[in-house]
């Protein structure tokens, strides 16, 4: 596999020294990686200076907080300029939920199957998961294959493989925040966007203990059933 044709892209808002150990082994495995600073807090400094003197390791920031989903915008538009030769992009969290292993696994799936969305699925029938993610997952998945007909495993998790076309699609979809990898796994079958991106699910560890996360849940849970109400009366209007 020649990882090298991939770029892993981590969002970050005050990161945990962990970020540092991750980039090591991924760095380690031949791959390069991205992290955006999206916008955080002068304690997290000592950990982006760091970053910034990694080998194979770029750095890009935002003067402000705008959101996850405007963290990977940034990101995919800067692969989009200067990478325009690779396959795609691994996005992955900084909280400590996916560890190296899983993140090279949808690294080697993107490859094989490369004109579809990786999507790095947990299992939710694991004790340590936090009730609150439970529940968000269960409904999500219910709305999801009930309003959008489309059966996703986990539609929260962070960690997917996405193709540089699809890359392309998704700069000027709307969404700054976690609603956007929601609004995601619609455009996937999105048939306005002139082309089906199937989603390849890949088990993955479920990693709670320890892990930081900044999604609120009552906000970005709403915004996140806006998305799928949405579009699920988008989807009416085209499949009528």
């Amino acid at each position: 596999m020649h990882l090298s044709r991939f770029l892993v892209v981590i969002p970050a808002l005050n990161p945990p020294p962990e970020l540092l150990i991750l980039l090591q082994k991924l760095r380690q495995n031949g791959l390069r990686c991205l992290v955006i600073d999206d916008g955080s807090s002068a304690a997290a400094e000592d950990i982006f200076q760091q970053v910034k003197k990694l080998d194979n390791c770029i750095l890009l920031r935002h003067e402000r907080n705008l959101g996850k989903g405007r963290a990977l915008k940034s990101a995919f538009a800067y692969v989009l300029k200067n990478f325009p030769q690779a396959l795609g992009v691994v996005t992955a969290d900084c909280d400590g939920q996916h560890c190296a292993e899983d993140i090279i696994t949808c690294s080697e799936h993107l490859q094989t199957h490369p004109e579809a969305l990786i999507l790095g699925c947990r299992s939710f029938d694991c004790k340590s998961v936090p009730l609150r993610n439970y529940l968000g997952n269960c409904l999500s998945r219910y709305l999801f294959r009930k309003y959008l007909h489309c059966p996703v495993s986990d539609t929260q998790s962070g960690l997917r493989g996405i193709p540089l076309s699809f890359m392309a699609i998704l700069l000027d979809k709307p969404g700054d925040g976690f609603e956007f990898e929601t609004l995601m796994l619609w455009e996937c079958c999105n048939p306005a966007n002139g082309k089906i991106y199937p989603i390849c699910e890949v088990p993955i560890k479920t990693v709670y203990k320890n892990s930081r996360t900044h999604f609120k849940a009552v906000s970005d849970s709403l915004k996140i059933l806006k998305v799928i109400l949405k579009n699920y009366f988008a989807a009416k209007s085209i499949f009528k």
